[in-house]
């Protein structure tokens, strides 16, 4: 078994906080979470009522059916992927303006990335 730890050179994002996050992003999160759930809860109330999906009979419109699901519920997941991403970009943008204020000027004049 390998260990995962990173060497103590290697760069690696800090870890975002809270304050990272501006209220605008915290809402996109939810949004985006909801709609999810949203699309997921109405798939599984359309075609799964009790629970367990039965699909056509037929073997071609069963796999039509089942591929549509699939599509709509990976379109609910790339879109809030998508809408994530945009948050923690943003986050990481207000991290890094956090982190240079605070920096000491020789730290800033470095020609390191992280």
């Amino acid at each position: 078994m390998t260990d995962k730890t990173p060497s103590p050179t290697a760069c690696s994002p800090e870890q975002l906080l809270g304050g990272d996050f501006s209220s605008a992003g915290v809402s996109e999160m939810s949004t985006a979470i909801t709609r999810v759930v949203t699309t997921l809860t109405e798939l599984l109330a359309e075609h799964a009522p009790d629970g367990t999906w039965q699909g056509s009979p037929d073997p071609a419109e069963h796999m039509t059916q089942a591929g549509s699901m699939v599509d709509q519920a990976h379109r609910a997941l790339r879109e809030a992927r998508g809408r994530l991403d945009v948050v923690e970009t943003n986050a990481r943008d207000r991290q890094r303006a956090r982190r240079s204020a605070h920096a000491p000027a020789h730290a800033l004049l470095s020609n390191h990335s992280c």
